[in-house]
């Protein structure tokens, strides 16, 4: 995602970094910096849900797979705007 927005909406800094071979370094640490902050966000969604927790403590299956997945969208419009798009 990060190199389509460069791409289409900086693509002097796309330029830049692709005649500079600095392209694959840049998204690859932009990827895994997007990885990490997914992690820590729903981590830290997981912790401060009680909805979670009690679907988690009684076994609720499908509740803590719909609750993950809302933390995971969650966090990707995070990321997207905190890292992608800026």
């Amino acid at each position: 995602m990060r190199r389509n927005y460069l791409l289409n909406q900086d693509p002097k800094e796309f330029i830049w970094l692709k005649n500079s071979d600095q392209l694959n370094k840049h998204l690859t640490a932009v990827n895994l910096q997007a990885h990490e902050m997914e992690d820590m966000i729903v981590e830290k969604l997981k912790e401060n849900s009680p909805e979670y927790k009690e679907a988690e403590n009684q076994g609720d299956y499908l509740k803590t797979v719909q609750l993950k997945n809302s933390f995971l969208k969650t966090a990707e419009e995070e990321i997207l705007t905190e890292l992608i798009y800026k």
